[in-house]
C-alpha cells in the first residue's frame, strides 16, 4: 500500500477568489470600516498574490519536487511526499 494524498480544487474557485477580493476592496472603500492607514490595498493585493499561490497546484508540486532535492538525504529528520 501506498499512502496517497489528494487536494481537491472546485472549478471556479480561482476566480471567485478575484471576486471576492474586488467585493472587498469595494466593501473597505464605501463603508471606511478599516483605520486610516492600514493600505488596505496592500493587503488585498498580498492576499490575491498568496490566493493565487494556492490554486497553482503545479506551481505546488515543483516547490516540492525543489525542496526534495535540497532535503536529500535528511530522511531521518524530513519526509517529502
Amino acid at each position: 500500500r501506498t499512502p496517497v494524498a489528494v487536494k481537491v480544487q472546485f472549478p471556479g474557485v480561482a476566480q471567485s477568489i478575484d471576486s471576492d477580493l474586488a467585493n472587498l476592496r469595494r466593501l473597505a472603500a464605501v463603508t471606511g470600516i478599516f483605520p486610516r492607514g492600514l493600505h488596505i490595498d496592500r493587503i488585498i493585493e498580498v492576499m490575491k498574490d498568496e490566493l493565487s499561490e494556492e490554486c497553482d497546484y503545479e506551481g505546488e508540486a515543483r516547490h516540492q519536487t525543489r525542496f526534495r532535492e535540497l532535503v536529500g538525504d535528511e530522511t531521518d529528520s524530513f519526509f517529502v511526499p
